[in-house]
């Protein structure tokens, strides 16, 4: 399931960058910033993952990733997890395209609709254009 963040805040990046290279991981952060555990979830792997420069200085950054999981894998789980690593930091989320509020429902609404899908898509080398 490809999601994409739009993100001032460069710690989000840093703890998807780490889980991509070590899924397993618990990454130690601050609760109030990104949660308790930031690992993630059993049975989520980041299949593919890019930072994207903003173009422009003082303008946002672009995180592209793929997540892969199984049908044993609860949305609920998986929603409260991302919606834990964006909440309180002024980014903008899209699930397969799809631009979702930063909201732990919406979130696993559109993971939900995404999974019934079955679509598995992988992010693009051309960065969305912002504006």
């Amino acid at each position: 399931m490809f999601v994409e963040i739009e993100t001032d805040d460069v710690e989000v990046g840093d703890v998807l960058t780490r889980l991509a290279s070590s899924p397993h991981a618990t990454l130690p952060t601050q609760p109030e910033k990104v949660g308790e555990d930031a690992a993630l979830p059993p049975g989520v792997t980041i299949t593919s993952y890019q930072q994207v420069a903003a173009k422009n200085a003082g303008a946002p950054e672009i995180i592209q990733f793929a997540l892969s999981f199984g049908a044993g894998v609860a949305s609920n789980v998986l929603s409260n997890w991302l919606y834990e690593l964006l909440r309180g930091r002024g980014t903008r989320l899209r699930i397969k395209g799809r631009p979702v509020a930063v909201d732990a429902q919406q979130i696993q609404q559109a993971i939900d609709e995404g999974a019934a899908i079955g679509q598995h898509e992988t992010p693009s080398t051309t960065p969305p254009t912002i504006g």
